[in-house]
């Protein structure tokens, strides 16, 4: 391995099984395979939320700093190998507004008629409209409401009174969280675990439609229904909502994701059903896209210290129940389970299983056709750097056996705290796509141009 001087950090070509280990040095090497983005100032915990959309040509990025602030975003467009450092747009959330814990990018036009693509970023009040908060290219605000007081259940905190209780600086409660599916036509669905409701929005309206509620929701107090979501786009343009209720505070019980399938002709809940989980923290996180190569999207599921994958169109074809103590009825829809492994430079996954699952991203790194599935890990050690954090790429198989972590991002010259993998998210440039990585103990955004897996991963001026 060459070394260069100490202003230039060494320079590591991976191996298939390796961490690709770039370096900090794109401010000294115009052609350096790793690209820095650092905070265009005043966004605290810059590269904690990222999310990307393809544009015609290229993509934007849209990064967000702590969630749960009224912090500023920053957009940035991507379109080649030698992309701009400065944002084309910042502010979005600003005043009356709440910054959320994710970033939801919409790939056609939101209610407001816009340029697409738009992104849904956080709760808030937009001329007198209180409810999710979005934005799209041409820069129109937008805004979808949220459901009011549940009369079966007056006790129970509303989604409306959540956001004006952020409003009012009161954050000691989790707000409101949503997901889209990744499709032309995307359709959204948003959760509360306070208030324990689910709900939709059709594709192209603002009109929320209240998902059923389980039993187990009206009579076990203990049921954390709402915890995390995830949007599934199927084939023949169908969607199934997925809403995770992890019982994480209760290691005796199993947790479980309730599925409901949505039909496109009718907007309705045509079916729903309950997926088992083996332990509590089953459903803490939820995540969605194509990893195998049909025509439905996959469902992410992380249990704590793994994450299962599940084939949605199986997931779609189960007949209506509304038990969750039972294996499903038909096929099994399992596809794979994947875990942290340390390497020789990379270590920490026992001592962080809470993290791994909370920041996936999906994209084809080497152009050949078939999707990786990116994991961000932040408060993993590198070279001894404690919390330096790194970004863990798999393939994914219909084999469950030939699924396997492929490659390993990270920082040649990482100092304590900098998490990266915090956030991650897939930008498409040219024939393949690239990593990002947010490091918000260094405030800065990193996108790994080059690929260890080769093929279009490899093909820009950037590689050695």
């Amino acid at each position: 391995m060459p070394t260069r001087s100490s202003t230039i950090a060494v320079l590591c070509l991976c191996a298939s099984l390796p961490a690709c280990s770039w370096s900090r040095f794109d401010d000294i090497r115009n052609e350096s395979p790793v690209v820095r983005i650092t905070n265009p100032g005043a966004i605290p915990g810059f590269g904690a939320r990222l999310a990307s959309a393809r544009l015609d040509a290229g993509s934007v990025l849209l990064v967000g700093g702590q969630p749960n602030s009224a912090s500023s975003l920053a957009q940035y467009s991507i379109a080649d190998d030698r992309p701009a450092s400065s944002p084309v747009d910042v502010g979005f959330c600003g005043q009356a507004c709440v910054s959320g814990a994710s970033l939801t990018p919409l790939l056609s036009a939101a209610p407001s008629g816009s340029t697409p693509p738009c992104f849904l970023f956080g709760a808030g009040d937009r001329a007198g409209a209180r409810g999710l908060l979005g934005r799209c290219q041409d820069r129109v605000d937008f805004v979808y409401p949220v459901p009011g007081a549940d009369p079966a259940h007056p006790q129970d905190v509303s989604p409306a009174e959540l956001v004006d209780q952020a409003l009012a600086g009161d954050l000691s409660q989790p707000l409101i969280q949503q997901a889209a599916s990744a499709d032309q036509q995307p359709l959204v669905a948003a959760v509360s675990s306070v208030s324990r409701r689910a709900w939709f929005y059709p594709p192209a309206s603002s009109a929320f439609q209240l998902l059923p509620s389980p039993d187990a929701v009206a009579t076990d107090q203990g049921e954390d229904f709402g915890a995390a979501v995830a949007v599934l786009a199927l084939a023949g343009g169908d969607h199934l909502v997925a809403v995770s209720a992890p019982r994480i505070d209760d290691p005796s019980r199993n947790g479980h994701v309730w599925f409901y399938r949505i039909e496109r002709a009718t907007n309705q809940v045509s079916s729903w059903g309950c997926l088992p989980g083996d332990r509590s923290g089953f459903g803490l996180y939820l995540s969605a896209g194509q990893l195998v190569g049909d025509a439905s999207d996959e469902l992410l599921v992380t249990s704590i210290d793994s994450i299962q994958i599940y084939d949605g169109s199986v997931l779609a074809a189960q007949p209506l129940s509304d038990q969750c103590d039972a294996p499903l009825a038909s096929a099994d829809p399992h596809v794979a389970s994947l875990s942290c492994v340390d390497s020789a430079a990379v270590v920490g996954c026992n001592r962080s299983p809470l993290s791994f699952g909370r920041s996936t991203a999906i994209g084809d790194l080497d152009g050949d056709g078939v999707n990786e599935l990116v994991v961000g890990m932040p408060e993993l050690d590198v070279d001894g750097v404690h919390g330096a954090g790194a970004v863990l790429v798999y393939h994914v198989d219909a084999d469950p056996t030939r699924s396997s972590i492929v490659e390993t991002d990270r920082l040649a010259s990482p100092s304590n705290g900098d998490a990266l993998g915090s956030a991650v998210a897939t930008v498409r440039v040219g024939d393949r796509d690239v990593v990002a990585a947010g490091a918000p103990g260094a405030a800065t955004v990193f996108l790994f141009y080059c690929s260890s897996l080769g093929g279009a991963g490899r093909n820009s001026f950037r590689c050695p």
